[in-house]
């Protein structure tokens, strides 16, 4: 019976250690076995429940890049650029999509939209941030500008704090388990001296 317990808690830790990055593991050996659209199929759902994860924002990055490499080793210029333009507002220091960006913008070449990879979510509605004060009424279009850059870093913000507080979760977990592990060790090990 106490051997079927420990099994139970092992097994229990091992569930719950795998269970919280099997999609991210997949959509990235996915992506470096070069089959950028099952990685794609795999992502898109993942990003319909969780739209600002940025791990999963990053392997849309990296599918952007390479749907754009594959456009561009095929001379199709237009639409490689289209990728590099959506790849390099999410990643402007990649070094590849910073230098071949460029090359192309500078060719004079107009990105041509290609089938559509993920549709963004639509940014919630909010009321505009209004200052009614006389004496800088002429500087609202500034403090407009603030209001949506704190938003944004706010937003950002949270993105990181939920994820820390995944990765700390995970980590009580583990240790949780661990500590009922040793416990029952302890336990079976003590009755039989």
């Amino acid at each position: 019976m106490k051997t079927l317990v420990l099994i139970f808690f092992l097994t229990l830790g091992q569930l719950f250690a795998n269970a919280t990055n099997t999609k991210h593991r997949e959509i990235k050996n996915l992506l470096k076995a070069k089959q950028t659209e099952k990685a794609y199929s795999v992502l898109n759902i993942e990003l319909k429940q969780n739209p600002h994860d940025p791990t999963l924002n990053l392997y849309l990055t990296e599918i952007w890049i390479e749907k754009a490499d594959q456009y561009y080793r095929q001379n199709k210029y237009n639409k490689a650029l289209y990728y590099y333009e959506k790849a390099y507002k999410a990643w402007q220091t990649h070094p590849t999509v910073r230098e071949r960006y460029f090359e192309l913008k500078n060719r004079g070449i107009t990105a041509e939209k290609s089938e559509i990879l993920y549709k963004e979510p639509e940014p919630k509605k909010q009321e505009p941030f209004v200052i009614k004060f006389p004496e800088i009424q002429n500087n609202t279009g500034h403090y407009l500008e603030l209001g949506r850059r704190m938003e944004d870093r706010m937003g950002r913000l949270e993105e990181k704090l939920q994820n820390i507080q995944l990765q700390q979760t995970f980590g009580f977990g583990v240790l949780f388990g661990t500590h009922i592990v040793l416990l029952l060790y302890l336990l079976i090990t003590g009755r039989k001296k």
